[in-house]
């Protein structure tokens, strides 16, 4: 089977990464598309809004691309629960957005747009030729990114000023920390499906199921994960990172220590719905790092096209050094990144020095605050930085900022899901499909 271009990254909220790669192999017996047979019917209605077929056909092509699944009857048939939840949960969030008075802001979808295609190789407007090509309209993308920066912002106003995290409460994680610290790690990736309500238990475990039997038969986990877990942790394809023994609730830890790399676990039930687990790597366990530097970084980006010419690369590469030229602060890296035009141009934030990729950190690891780094080639750009402010960082202090963001996103995602079924309770939704 192979990856579609949408596999390898699916990130809708802080913006989508993609790698080029070919279309959506086609297996199987093709099924007849929604949009040829019934393009004007309606597939359901959300407090007097209709979903058309032709949306969900859309939706149904979308995911499909995305989770590098076969195009057939039986294939369609199963998602059509899910693709037609997920439509109507994007209504749902758009209404209540329209309710409350928030509205979104057109370059930001459009900033997310130009990353998946800067990222993606792809020029600017591509991504709409790209998915009409392959059938699809632009806003069975753009809705779902709507929705997703609408909800974020919906969750954050409701929940986030309320959220108090106690000083014990992050003092009893980092002891538990400390005490597996030692202990042996696992490089692992989760599916999370959630039972919020017990008479759908049968069929979240049905799921649960369906998804190791596509994964085991080919299908990426990642993009599995990225399309179908309820786990935050979806928006990074289900990667959780190194984990101690004792770090997850005991069913779930049980279940990864037993597997080896590369296996993925049957379908485990957990408190509160069910977890497929992949093991990527196992190591032992070793004591926390006592510091690290933390860099505020900015870039400048000037793009390369495809295929390019010595030509075309030496004018490319004038181009990122004149606008850095005069550059002494951030201030002008940010005037020179507005400048350049692209998308990924501008601040990256605070990082660690050790998350960053090879390349990457060994230009900014000696480069003295305010000054321009000198121009990395990268595949499908030049790339200019300037270290803003460099630090260390003490392990204590990283880890409580680290407990802290996690018990904060916790109480997000568990407000989140609350908010959500309120809305499905109250909501009219007549599904007639």
């Amino acid at each position: 089977m192979n990856p579609s271009p949408f596999s390898a990254v699916f990130l809708i909220a802080a913006g989508l990464a993609l790698a080029p790669g070919p279309a959506l192999a086609q297996q199987g017996t093709p099924a007849p598309s929604l949009a040829r047979t019934t393009v004007e019917g309606i597939a359901a209605v959300v407090n007097d809004e209709p979903i058309s077929h032709l949306d969900l056909d859309h939706r149904l092509r979308f995911t499909l691309l995305t989770a590098g699944l076969p195009d057939t009857a039986e294939t369609r048939r199963r998602l059509i629960p899910d693709a037609i939840q997920g439509l109507i949960d994007e209504r749902l969030k758009t209404q209540e957005a329209k309710r409350l008075g928030i509205k979104t802001e057109k370059a930001e979808t459009e900033r997310i747009l130009g990353r998946m295609e800067s990222q993606g190789g792809m020029p600017p407007g591509g991504m709409k030729s790209y998915l009409e090509n392959i059938g699809i309209r632009l806003g069975t993308l753009t809705e779902r990114i709507e929705a997703d920066i609408f909800w974020r912002q919906i969750v954050t106003r409701r929940y986030r000023r309320g959220i108090q995290i106690s000083d014990e409460e992050v003092d009893e994680h980092l002891v538990r920390i400390r005490a597996n610290a030692g202990k042996p790690q696992s490089l692992a990736a989760e599916i999370f499906i959630a039972v919020e309500d017990p008479a759908k238990e049968r069929e979240a475990a049905a799921l649960a199921a369906r998804l190791v039997e596509q994964i085991r038969g080919g299908v990426p986990f990642r993009a599995i994960a990225q399309n179908f877990s309820h786990s935050p942790s979806a928006a990074q394809g289900g990667d959780l990172g190194w984990m101690p023994a004792g770090q997850m609730e005991s069913a779930v830890d049980q279940a990864l220590a037993v597997l080896q790399p590369g296996q993925i676990s049957s379908p485990v039930r957990g408190e509160s719905g069910y977890f497929v687990l992949l093991l990527r790597e196992r190591r032992a366990g070793s004591a926390m790092a006592e510091s690290e530097p933390v860099l505020t970084l900015h870039q400048v980006m000037v793009p390369i096209p495809p295929n390019p010419t010595p030509a075309q690369i030496r004018v490319q590469l004038a181009q990122a050094e004149s606008l850095v030229g005069n550059a002494q602060s951030c201030a002008d890296m940010e005037q020179a990144a507005k400048a350049s035009g692209a998308p990924m141009s501008g601040s990256l934030g605070t990082v660690k020095l050790s998350s960053l990729p090879p390349e990457t950190r060994a230009l900014v690891e000696n480069l003295p605050v305010n000054t321009p780094s000198q121009a990395l080639q990268a595949k499908d750009a030049f790339i200019v930085m300037m270290v803003c402010k460099r630090e260390m960082t003490t392990a204590d202090s990283e880890q409580r900022q680290r407990v802290l963001n996690m018990l904060v996103d916790e109480r997000l995602q568990l407000g989140a899901r609350q908010y959500l079924r309120d809305l499905r309770r109250t909501a009219f939704v007549d599904v007639r499909v």
